[in-house]
């Protein structure tokens, strides 16, 4: 057994059958998934973040949240733009200015709401869709390039990984949305 101080605190790493370093149950805590996560992230803005929030379509550079808006288009439909704004946690002026690119691009259309003059929706064009299709071989293409040399079961680990922490956050996202409904205006 090894053993390893970390902000004042002991983690045990356990061998295992293979020989395969483990943390026990019993030694990972928020502390651990915080110093593992602040590892990750000088990797993930040098190598993937590149991949996720830049692109050129059409001979234009595409910022951040030009791409992120047009991909929650995409999975979700259309949207208002104040459920884009919460969902993204984006300020309602900068997601004016990012509507108002992506219309000017025709990437998207406004989508008046019947019997609401003040409402509308927003979804992607065909455009925007071929943008989207761009995108998303456009990741593929360089996710395959960058993890290449990453055996199968490493890759499913860290995919089943993903998927752990994705559905943990959209737990806590639709807890949250409960008690918000719940409180009185």
């Amino acid at each position: 057994m090894t053993a390893f101080l970390f902000e004042n605190r002991l983690f045990e790493i356990k061998q295992y059958k293979f020989g395969t370093p483990k943390m026990t149950s019993e030694t990972c805590t928020a502390d651990l998934l915080d110093r593992s996560i602040s590892g990750f992230m000088r990797y993930f803005f040098v190598h993937i973040n590149p991949i996720l929030h830049r692109t050129e379509f059409e001979g234009r550079s595409y910022s951040d949240y030009e791409i992120i808006v047009c991909m929650a288009l995409n999975s979700d439909g259309s949207m208002r733009p104040i459920d884009i704004s919460r969902g993204l946690r984006l300020n309602k002026g900068s997601l004016t200015s990012v509507l108002r690119r992506l219309k000017e691009l025709e990437l998207i259309r406004r989508l008046d709401i019947p019997g609401d003059e003040r409402s509308y929706r927003v979804a992607l064009t065909a455009k925007g869709v071929q943008f989207v299709r761009h995108l998303e071989e456009q990741r593929l293409r360089m996710f395959r390039q960058l993890f290449d040399n990453m055996t199968s079961k490493d890759i499913g680990a860290t995919a089943r990984g993903f998927d752990l922490i994705s559905s943990y956050l959209k737990a806590v996202e639709e807890r949250d949305a409960a008690l918000v409904s719940k409180t009185p205006a």
